[in-house]
């Protein structure tokens, strides 16, 4: 019985060997460096700036109007609360078209956006993801128009 004792024993000490050797210590030490070395931080830098971007051109110029709608919307919703105990159809409409005021519905916003939004599909040549000549639009412009005609007639069969 005692040999069995000895033997777990043995075992149990031999894994504490096998288990120290193969721990891995991770000292967190930090350098300055890391700030523009690693990506990242690259990742929050770039965020920031964009962000200060965001603020530096949206701030300053609000949506048109923007106080006067929305002391609108403000008495609207604040009369027909008045008005009825639960949450009316004016309300909501209200509540919708104050929700709706947002910088990016604004022209600057929607040509900003249309830079930095998602580059085209392209097959052999990155550039066409960017740039399509004249000739490139035609013949794709008269592809499309020819889908189009055709899905138009066979929409007016449907409802004829």
């Amino acid at each position: 019985m005692s040999n069995k004792s000895d033997h777990s024993e043995d075992k149990k000490q031999e894994t504490k060997i096998t288990n120290e050797d193969d721990v891995v210590v991770d000292k967190a030490e930090f350098k300055w460096s890391e700030l523009y070395k690693k990506e990242d931080w690259w990742a929050i830098w770039l965020g920031a700036i964009v962000l200060i971007i965001g603020l530096l051109i949206f701030l300053p110029n609000p949506p048109k109007d923007l106080e006067q709608k929305l002391s609108e919307y403000n008495a609207i919703m604040e009369q027909e609360a008045k008005t009825a105990p639960f949450k009316t159809v004016a309300w909501h409409q209200a509540n919708m078209e104050k929700k709706a005021l947002k910088a990016k519905n604004e022209p600057l916003a929607k040509k900003i956006s249309s830079y930095l939004s998602t580059s085209k599909e392209w097959e052999d040549n990155p550039i066409t993801a960017f740039y399509m000549s004249e000739e490139q639009a035609k013949t794709k412009r008269e592809a499309a128009l020819q889908k189009y005609e055709e899905a138009k007639q066979n929409t007016q069969k449907l409802l004829t």
